[in-house]
């Protein structure tokens, strides 16, 4: 079984505080590439953008693992604002 684990770090729409909430994607089968990144970062930004329409962008880390690292990945970044409505900044 395959998993990729996102956290989302936001702020409350009332005070300063942050709230943290962490998506999973579970595969049977998957192969950890950039495009199965890019398909879960599509996923993931729509869902962030249904739950809270005010986010706007979003600072994007990883682990370092390789599929992180390619031109297939950074290449379709605009592609992933158009779809989702959150611009990847970082």
């Amino acid at each position: 079984m395959n998993w990729h684990i996102s956290c989302v770090l936001s702020k409350t729409a009332v005070g300063d505080h942050l709230e943290l909430v962490s998506y999973v994607h579970l595969f049977d089968s998957c192969s950890q590439d950039s495009f199965a990144v890019y398909a879960i970062l599509v996923d993931l930004l729509k869902n962030v953008k249904a739950v809270k329409p005010q986010i706007t962008g979003a600072l994007l880390r990883s682990d370092g693992a390789g599929c992180y690292h390619s031109n297939t990945l950074i290449t379709p970044l605009h592609r992933i604002y158009e779809l989702s409505g959150i611009k990847p900044l970082r």
